[in-house]
């Protein structure tokens, strides 16, 4: 196989886009596979499959995954066979398993039609490659120690899983995965892998369940703190809470102080103030605003004054200059309820304010009469 080219598929990876380093550890490789044919690793027909493909060219490439013919859609599912087989065969060397972790990652490209090719060959596994049991393998495999590869398996198999969630058994090969992701950040996985696998994963309703009961939340609120600064996992991370966001019943975890879901995400509103990032932070704040407990937080961590900031800054996206809009009115409208008696008076019950006494009076009249003067002090919030 000839060297690669800055148009070719495998650039398509999200690899690429969270390293940029791998484009020059790829820029002229070409994986020698005919040595395996003599050490009886692979066979023939699988390596001339996978360069066959290789060779293709993008356009190509592309014109033959969008077809319709029903030989030609074997032929894309051989060459995606092929491909696996050299991921599942070779742990001798790995960059050559890695390049085609990248190239598949490349080319099902996070598009529907494509990663059917991948769910028609699991359904045929028996006959064709376990795909699903190739890259669990791969994830635990002691001889790969390379995050970025991993980071792209797991995006592959999240992918894939998703897919097929309608299918019998794919519930616990699920929770199997999603227990591997939580207990893989920094050990097999990276945080941006993890957090980028789980955007697809909470999709599931009933992962999404079982993520919440496993104490996954946990683990987001430690590495949004962690993370901080890296804004991809950061905005991985925050569109994981977006999902979650959704169903009513979570947000008693945003309500809880102790969590300091707030907190965190106003953090990263901001030290990250681009458009990415501030968008999804307005939808989680947009699905959150119909608990009021979660608007008496917000206007606490005096996120008032941080919309009213960003208000006065240019966008390109419309909607984000909406979205504003209607959580400044929002924040206004229950600034005008709580400041008062009576949020004064649930915050005392609520344990948020305490009674201090701060003075007491020698007597001041011929009768035996003196006063106390009482002041109400906050239990303060730190967004550090």
């Amino acid at each position: 196989m000839e060297g690669l080219q800055k148009e070719e598929m495998i650039y398509y990876s999200i690899g690429f886009v969270h390293d940029s380093k791998l484009m020059d550890e790829f820029e002229d490789y070409t994986p020698n596979l005919i040595q395996y044919i003599s050490l009886k690793t692979l066979k023939e027909r699988t390596i001339s499959h996978a360069a066959d493909f290789v060779k293709l060219g993008v356009e190509k490439q592309r014109e033959l995954l969008a077809t319709k013919d029903k030989e030609k859609k074997k032929l894309v599912e051989n060459y995606l066979c092929s491909m696996f087989d050299i991921i599942k065969s070779i742990v001798s060397e790995a960059k050559i398993p890695k390049y085609f972790i990248l190239l598949i990652d490349g080319i099902i490209e996070d598009d529907k039609e494509r990663i059917a090719y991948l769910v028609n060959i699991q359904k045929h596994s028996k006959s064709k490659e376990d795909i699903i049991d190739i890259l669990k393998h791969y994830l635990v495999s002691p001889q790969n120690d390379d995050f970025v590869a991993k980071d792209v398996a797991a995006h592959i198999l999240a992918q894939i899983l998703t897919a097929q969630k309608e299918m019998k058994g794919i519930e616990e090969e699920m929770k199997s995965f999603l227990s591997f992701l939580l207990n893989a950040p920094g050990k097999q996985i990276s945080s941006l892998g993890f957090s980028g696998a789980m955007m697809y994963l909470l999709k599931v309703h009933e992962i999404m369940q079982f993520f919440i009961k496993s104490d996954g939340l946990h683990l987001i609120r430690t590495l949004l703190r962690k993370e901080r600064d890296d804004k991809q996992t950061c905005y991985n991370l925050l569109t994981c809470l977006w999902i979650i966001s959704f169903k009513p019943y979570t947000h008693r975890n945003f309500e809880d102080r102790e969590n300091e879901f707030l907190e965190s995400i106003i953090k990263i509103l901001q030290l990250h103030g681009n458009e990415k990032i501030v968008r999804i932070i307005l939808y989680i704040f947009k699905n959150l605003c119909s608990s009021e407990k979660c608007i008496e937080y917000m206007l606490d961590c005096d996120l008032d004054r941080e919309v009213n900031k960003l208000l006065n800054r240019h966008w390109v996206d419309p909607e984000i200059q909406k979205y504003l809009s209607e959580l400044e009115k929002v924040l206004n409208e229950n600034y005008k309820v709580l400041n008062s008696y009576e949020k004064f008076k649930k915050q005392l019950s609520d344990g948020l304010l305490k009674l201090s006494l701060i003075h007491i009076s020698e007597p001041t009249r011929p009768l035996y009469i003196s006063y106390a003067v009482f002041c109400l002090k906050k239990k303060k919030n730190n967004i550090n």
